[in-house]
């Protein structure tokens, strides 16, 4: 009877830890099939394991744009979707969240935004980065609306933000190149530390046609002028731009139409 007890408590445990694990894709649009959400569920799975930050993905058809314009009603949308539903890891809530708004199909009727939070996902993903992503995004099938080819894309240019992987081979490669590399130098400081041969002497004072006495330039006086060469400090610096949401976190991200 106890052990009965204990197995259902366990049971129980496991219903309540499936309940509020939280999914990465969220494809409210259904753009997705049930492979491409099962794969990418694990690579984004794989991808916080490492780099210690979470990716979430969320595809919606429409939003509320009567009281903004798209960009402000889906930067609130990204913002709130992830502070609301908890999602982050660590101290800070480190993660970034992905929105698709689909919209009618057509082109600059869609819209999509990064958001994101903590301070290492937010140093990692700068303005500047965030574009490239959405680059990576258009331009690998957003275009066409090919969303599974633009997610995979998006996806692996991500993982170059935060860290790099390399195959078996490729690190092979990569040490031997480096040994290498070390053996040729300690060749070449081997050749160029050899001592050169001695020069005859030649005594100048001896055999010298010309003799020289010595000479003093006594200093009279100086003047002496200087002035402030004033420098520019640029104000791109490769930053990110933040703000805060309607929950008070601070958030960073950007998106553009397609």
């Amino acid at each position: 009877m106890v052990k009965k007890i204990l197995l259902s408590v366990v049971l129980c445990f496991g219903c309540v830890s499936l309940a509020f694990s939280q999914a990465l894709v969220v494809d409210n649009a259904n753009i997705f099939t049930a492979a491409e959400i099962d794969e990418f569920t694990t690579a984004l799975k794989s991808f916080e394991q490492k780099a210690a930050t979470q990716a979430v993905i969320v595809t919606v058809k429409t939003i509320d744009t009567s009281e903004s314009s798209i960009a402000s009603a889906a930067e609130r949308y990204a913002d709130d979707y992830f502070d609301y539903n908890d999602y982050g890891i660590g101290e800070e809530y480190d993660g970034f969240l992905l929105l698709l708004v689909i919209g009618d199909g057509t082109p600059g009727s869609g819209y999509l935004h990064i958001s994101t939070h903590g301070s290492k996902t937010i140093s990692a993903l700068t303005d500047a980065r965030i574009e490239t992503l959405a680059d990576e995004l258009y331009y690998n099938g957003l275009d066409v609306r090919n969303y599974g080819a633009a997610i995979r894309a998006y996806i692996k240019k991500a993982k170059g933000y935060f860290f790099n992987e390399f195959s078996f081979t490729e690190m092979m490669a990569s040490a031997l190149s480096a040994v290498g590399a070390f053996f040729l130098s300690m060749f070449g400081i081997k050749k160029n530390n050899k001592l050169p041969s001695a020069k005859p002497f030649y005594n100048s004072e001896k055999y010298a046609v010309s003799h020289f006495s010595p000479f003093t330039d006594n200093l009279v006086s100086s003047n002496v002028t200087s002035r402030v060469i004033e420098t520019t400090k640029s104000s791109g610096g490769g930053g990110s731009t933040t703000h805060r949401s309607s929950s008070g976190r601070t958030h960073g991200g950007g998106g553009r139409s397609f």
